[in-house]
């Protein structure tokens, strides 16, 4: 099973919620010119960059389990029901 040292994943869950931090000023200083189309702003992007690099990171630690124990074929039949 190849580890990861818990400084590489917190720096990764820190450069997600800091893109989603600047995807959400960004949106959030466009709002002035025209309120009608900004949907989400500032926490809205941040909580959705976190979790997509949450999931991301479940992803990868249950697929390395899931290789010692039963092979990748699983991965693909899944991908395939998907």
């Amino acid at each position: 099973m190849v580890t990861v040292p818990d400084n590489h994943i917190l720096i990764g869950l820190a450069v997600a919620l800091g893109t989603g931090l600047l995807i959400g000023v960004e949106r959030e200083q466009r709002k002035g010119e025209d309120a009608a189309h900004v949907v989400a702003g500032v926490r809205t992007f941040a909580l959705i960059s976190l979790t997509g690099a949450v999931c991301t990171l479940l992803g990868t630690a249950l697929i390395a389990v899931g290789a010692g124990t039963r092979g990748t074929g699983w991965c693909a039949a899944l991908a395939a029901t998907a």
